[in-house]
């Protein structure tokens, strides 16, 4: 069985000169993921809903195929939009300098074992879901989340 392959005219000049040649293999095209998306959405007010048009919001992530995890992701997005307006309101000129390893980044997180919550320090690495602030914001959260003045 023989089979023409049409060569470029570097490839073609290479062989007629008699230089050696390495053959790889084409490189793989990369198709972008895509979240697949699902019959259930978070609304704009944090509800869960189903059967709507494609409006585009699988490709924002936010079409599940079932009820239940629309509604754990609706808490996980009221939490971390919550946390995200505080910072809005208590810090609104700060801004994460990923540049500036000596700038405190601060985040809020519960602690599963002591019921209870706390913040951390970073200064170098970003998280994707992570909501940043100043120290002093940070504290004064925690303390508002453990006395239950503010409630995600």
């Amino acid at each position: 069985m023989s089979k023409t392959i049409t060569l470029t005219e570097e490839q073609y000049s290479a062989l007629q000169a008699g230089e050696a040649i390495t053959i790889e293999p084409p490189k793989p095209k990369i198709v972008p993921w895509e979240p697949k998306g699902g019959q259930y959405c978070v609304s704009i007010n944090g509800t869960t809903s189903s059967g709507f048009p494609d409006w585009g919001i699988a490709q924002f992530g936010n079409e599940f195929e079932t009820k239940e995890q629309t509604e754990t992701e609706a808490k996980a997005m009221r939490a971390r939009n919550r946390i995200a307006a505080y910072v809005r309101e208590f810090a609104p000129d700060w801004k994460a300098d990923w540049g500036d390893s000596n700038q405190g980044k601060w985040g809020v997180y519960f602690d599963n074992l002591l019921g209870r919550w706390g913040s951390f320090y970073n200064s170098s690495y970003k998280s994707a879901c992570e909501v940043y602030m100043p120290e002093q914001v940070a504290r004064e959260l925690v303390e508002k989340l453990n006395s239950g003045e503010v409630v995600l």
